[in-house]
């Protein structure tokens, strides 16, 4: 009796076990494939902050460049407008004398002065302006073989993409950051003298109103 229960017993313990191992085998498979997911989600993201992050340091350091390039077109622009009234006035400036040959000294010494204080300025300014289109020196970037050197050397270091990314974005970092200072100084230069244009401009201005009273009085 107890031979022919056995196999019963068996019958009915057998697929029990059988369906607790398969649903272990399932749980175990899911969080497998759960890991395996949020692994890929992570390399996705980092793949993506790695585009963003060549993306924004391209931009930024072309931005700079072009900057430059603006702040030399500048200085050229204030350079040719000084040069355009210098010559103006002192052509004119003469013709200006002339008017005051009846003995008037006073009105045309009144007119000389302000005049040679307006090229006094235009002058300063035109001398800022030549400094500032003078070549200044800046960081570049390193000879495609000392870049090999360097890349081989970290090499260890350049395992992902982001890490890539990272290395390029320092490397161009170093060379936009002399960049900036070059600019910032251009910028000052090329404000100083369009103020010492303005100024230069307004005498003249105020000479030829002047001008204009005393020839009429």
């Amino acid at each position: 009796m107890e031979n022919s229960k056995t196999p019963d017993r068996l019958a009915l313990t057998e697929p029990v076990a059988t369906q607790k191992r398969k649903t272990f085998d399932g749980k175990r498979e899911k969080q497998h494939m759960d890991t395996a997911s949020h692994d890929e989600s992570y390399e996705t993201i980092l793949d993506d902050l790695s585009d963003y992050l060549k993306l924004v340091t391209d931009k930024s350091f072309a931005g700079e460049v072009a900057r430059r390039q603006s702040m030399l077109d500048t200085s050229n622009r204030l350079l040719t407008c000084d040069s355009i009234i210098s010559v103006a006035l002192v052509s004119i400036l003469p013709t200006m004398l002339s008017q005051f040959s009846d003995g008037r000294e006073t009105s045309a010494l009144a007119v000389l002065i302000l005049s040679f204080t307006a090229l006094a300025f235009m002058v300063a300014s035109l001398g800022v302006g030549v400094i500032a289109q003078y070549r200044f020196s800046y960081r570049t970037l390193n000879r495609p073989s000392e870049l090999e050197k360097d890349i081989r050397a970290s090499r260890s270091k350049l395992k992902t993409k982001y890490q890539i990314a990272w290395q390029y974005c320092n490397t161009l970092d170093n060379v936009q950051s002399s960049l900036i200072e070059l600019n910032d100084k251009l910028g000052r230069l090329n404000k100083l003298t369009l103020v010492l244009l303005g100024i230069a401009l307004g005498i003249v201005m105020l000479t030829f109103i002047i001008f204009l009273v005393l020839l009429l009085v």
